[in-house]
């Protein structure tokens, strides 16, 4: 015990040279006071924003939306024709893909239908592949004959699928 009380009592004397953890006043505007630590904050802050604003990201396909459907679902789908050899409708959709403007670098995609059938009914206009530079987007649109109330249509870029839902009247 007795060591211990003088160690306490030699730690209480003893001064450290180092950073004050009080702010050293810099400057006094009658009451107000611009101290060391704010002046630090006023300038990393705004690089260290400034730098991440600028930074890139690995690049993610967006589609938008990501449920199509019937007509009155949305503006992303017109009904087309219901009146032919197989009584199916035919639905003309769009989807919108796009690129977030700081992406590394441009991305191909391509898509694809999990279909519910045995035959795709599904056809993509103007194609089913493409490359999409950053801060871009572009519109793909695709006909739709359902066989069963619900199609799932595969968006995929080299990172990441999308899975877009077509859902049947």
């Amino acid at each position: 015990m007795l060591a211990t009380s003088t160690f306490a009592a030699e730690a209480g004397t003893t001064e450290h040279e180092g950073v004050s953890l009080k702010p050293q006043m810099l400057v006094q505007f009658g009451g107000f006071g611009i101290t060391n630590s704010m002046l630090v904050t006023w300038i990393v802050v705004p690089i260290h924003s400034a730098g991440a604003a600028t930074a890139t990201v690995k690049p993610i396909l967006h589609v938008s939306p990501l449920n199509v459907g019937a007509p009155g679902d949305g503006v992303n789908c017109n009904y087309v024709v219901k009146d032919n050899a197989d009584s199916l409708s035919t639905e003309y959709c769009h989807v919108t893909l796009s690129l977030p403007a700081n992406a590394s670098g441009s991305i191909k995609w391509s898509v694809k239908t999990a279909p519910a059938c045995s035959v795709d009914r599904v056809v993509f206009i103007p194609a089913s592949s493409g490359t999409l530079a950053p801060g871009k987007s572009t519109t793909v649109w695709f006909i739709v004959q359902p066989c069963s109330s619900t199609e799932d249509i595969l968006f995929s870029g080299p990172n990441n699928t999308v899975k877009v839902t077509f859902w049947a009247d």
